[in-house]
């Protein structure tokens, strides 16, 4: 489901590929054209996946291999810096 700002609307989308595991308790920040989903937990345990959805592709994406990456979490918050 995606919310739209300037119409005010939520909709369910329908992206090209297989999206991530279900999760709650997630963050989720706008980077450009970009949504990156970070942590979260699955109904068992907390993870700390990373991916992104890329909104002109309609797609899913799994980062290539992350420098860094936090231990596992959830009801976390986020932000973009820089």
């Amino acid at each position: 489901i995606c919310y739209n700002p300037l119409t005010q609307h939520w909709r369910y989308i329908n992206s090209k590929n297989e999206p991530p595991q279900e999760r709650s308790n997630h963050s989720a920040v706008v980077m450009g054209d970009q949504m990156i989903v970070f942590g979260g937990f699955n109904g068992l345990r907390m993870n700390n996946e990373t991916v992104l959805y890329s909104f002109p592709e309609n797609k899913w994406i799994s980062p290539r291999k992350l420098t860094y990456l936090p231990e596992e979490r959830d009801s976390h918050s986020s932000c973009v810096y820089n």
